[in-house]
């Protein structure tokens, strides 16, 4: 069978490159686009124009009422005057003589009529003459004034009869320029209509002459596209033009997305089991670096406070308990950094009560090693910022520049504010920085500066740039010229009003007449519960029970109501947060208040227990002063209910 015959012309086009075919397709709806835009233009024209003179003829229709009313209004208030001699029924009089000038102005720049200019001028001196006559009339004795008014509304009437004739005459003119526009209007739609119709019939002959050679083999591609999307294989274009040349290219770039598809899937899955391992690894961590912390530091908090004399023998014991718990906190801040799961609860804070906080926690440091704290310049800048991490940050700055100076050195704070940002600067009189210390000085477990007897795990500046990071701020250092070093910390100034700290809640007297506290402790490790027994019993009053299991508090809780249950989480059998939703009830019919006692300290878990029910949350190694505050407070709310 032979191949229908074609003209060489056609041939031709059927092997044209897609840039040319493409170019004959755009370019004919294009030309004649273009071949009505010049027509449409014109008329365009004519329409602003018509639509400019419909305008101008209504705003001197609204000036000539205007001109009406003043000359109605003032006639009025000189007529009332004329028979009270009330001065205030003269301010339409004084309005229009304010006025008068300015709307005449206006009539005489828009009015074009031939007719309307003429009449305009015969009501100009009329005008002039009633305001003179006004005039008159208000000096004129009361007999002189019959005559005049009648002659006044003779005139009045005169320039009334000219301007209901003017307003009369802008209405016919509004009506044939409205006229005018619509004309002009219809004509531009019709052109509009005529080049939508040209450009649709260009198109369409564009597009039948297009489809032969490359319509019907995009489909085919896009069919093609659509299946390696879906990961089924499909035949490709026999050879031809740039379409085959794209198919082709098109099922190399498939297999490629598949096999990338699945790479990120199994990267997706390692990724999510990397974090739940993460955050498992650093709740466990928590928990099992903070227990034994909780017993130590519990007692020796006691005997401090209860055993004056033997103070000077448990401070070591605190001191060592409070550094082992701050290289804790630090090596968990700094994998939730690293993690990308810690937040901060920006607000505008007043930056100088926190650098004299600061600099008065940091002074006992400085006294021992012969340092001088000079006092923070008197600022009234307000940053935003985490006020617990941007008191951490500053305090690790304060305790290096401390560390690593000098005997009879100094330190300092200075602040540096523009428009956009704002520099704390902690500068000192130290040993300095080299090139090389600053090249691994953020780095973490890398020690800085190798000096006999200063303590130190090589985390506190790395920790605190990650910290100024995650408050959008930035965290460098550089040597001072004149020996010494300088750390500056970037932040954001805030231009709204400061938060202020709230006031910590004052512990409440336990009054001997109250009722026992019914008090059910939920904790399995010996120690600890030996530490709440012991923290217990210095507050009269209270009735404690212990369960180490859940069972055991579930039955606890089925035979008695308690007043407050302090819960531990990790039990041999679960959870403690299963208890939250089976606290009871008080006796008086309240509800029992249930606060964790937890050495899983992460913020996320604090907050989802809250969130669950939970009345309060004290992190493990137990604050002695925080335990005693919260048991007076339960104390004060069951006295009050």
């Amino acid at each position: 069978m032979s191949r229908p015959y074609r003209p060489r012309a056609w041939r031709g086009w059927a092997e044209a490159p897609l840039a040319v075919k493409g170019l004959v397709m755009v370019g004919v709806p294009v030309l004649l686009q273009m071949a009505a835009l010049s027509a449409i233009l014109l008329l365009e024209r004519q329409y602003v124009a018509a639509e400019a003179e419909v305008r101008r003829t209504l705003e001197v229709q609204g000036d000539l009422q205007t001109l009406h009313t003043l000359l109605a209004e003032a006639a009025a208030g000189v007529r009332g005057y004329l028979l009270t001699r009330q001065p205030s029924f003269l301010a339409p009089r004084d309005r229009a003589l304010r006025e008068l000038g300015e709307v005449q102005r206006r009539l005489d720049e828009r009015v074009r009529d031939p007719e309307q200019r003429a009449r305009l001028a015969r009501l100009q001196p009329m005008i002039q003459d009633k305001l003179d006559g006004w005039a008159d009339l208000l000096d004129d004795p009361p007999e002189t004034l019959q005559p005049k008014l009648v002659t006044g509304k003779e005139r009045l009437d005169v320039m009334r009869a000219e301007l209901a004739e003017a307003l009369r005459r802008e209405r016919v003119l509004i009506d044939e320029r409205i006229v005018a526009a619509s004309r002009v209007r219809a004509q531009t739609l019709g052109a509009i209509a005529m080049t939508l119709l040209a450009g649709v019939a260009g198109a369409l002959f564009a597009v039948r002459l297009f489809s032969r050679s490359v319509v019907r083999r995009s489909r085919a591609v896009m069919a093609r596209a659509e299946r390696l999307v879906d990961e089924t294989p499909s035949a490709g274009l026999p050879p031809g033009d740039e379409l085959s040349a794209l198919d082709r290219r098109l099922d190399e770039v498939g297999r490629r997305l598949a096999e990338q598809r699945r790479v990120a899937e199994q990267a997706r899955e390692e990724a999510e089991r990397a974090s739940r391992a993460k955050t498992e690894f650093l709740s466990r961590m928590s928990h099992e670096l903070r227990t034994p912390l909780n017993a130590v530091l519990g007692y020796a908090q006691l005997i401090e406070r209860e055993q004056p004399a033997l103070a000077g023998r448990t401070r070591p014991m605190l001191d060592a308990g409070a550094h082992l718990l701050g290289l804790i906190d630090e090596v968990l801040d700094l994998a939730r950094i690293e993690s990308g799961r810690l937040s901060a609860e920006l607000q505008p804070l007043r930056l100088q009560p926190l650098l004299e906080e600061a600099l008065q926690l940091s002074e006992p440091e400085a006294v021992a090693a012969g340092v001088t704290l000079r006092p923070v310049p008197a600022t009234a800048a307000v940053v935003r910022a985490d006020r617990a991490r941007l008191r951490q940050i500053l305090l690790n700055l304060l305790s290096n520049a401390i560390k690593y100076n000098r005997r009879d050195g100094w330190a300092e704070i200075r602040i540096e504010q523009t428009a956009t940002t704002l520099a704390i600067q902690v500068r000192d009189s130290g040993i300095g920085l080299s090139p090389e210390l600053q090249a691994r000085l953020f780095v973490p477990f890398e020690r800085g500066n190798e000096l006999p007897g200063v303590p130190g795990t090589g985390l506190g500046l790395a920790l605190s740039r990650g910290l100024a990071r995650v408050m959008g701020g930035e965290l460098r250092a550089q040597p001072l010229p004149e020996g010494g070093s300088c750390f500056e910390l970037v932040l954001a100034p805030s231009g709204e009003a400061p938060v202020e700290p709230r006031t910590p809640r004052a512990e409440i007297p336990v009054a001997g007449d109250q009722r026992p506290l019914a008090v059910l402790c939920v904790e399995d490790n010996p120690a600890n519960r030996a530490l709440l027994d012991l923290l217990l019993a210095r507050h009269p009053g209270v009735q404690a029970d212990t369960a180490t299991t859940l069972a055991e508090a579930r039955a606890a809780l089925g035979e008695r109501r308690y007043d407050l249950i302090l819960l531990d989480l990790h039990l041999p059998d679960g959870s403690g947060e299963a208890l939250l939703a089976v606290r009871g009830e008080r006796p008086a019919g309240g509800p029992t208040a249930v606060v964790v006692l937890s050495a899983d300290a992460l913020p996320q878990t604090r907050e989802r227990l809250l969130a669950a029910g939970a009345d309060g949350f004290l992190a493990k190694p137990l604050d002695v002063r925080r335990f005693d505050e919260v048991l007076n407070r339960v104390r004060a709310d069951d006295r009050s209910a």
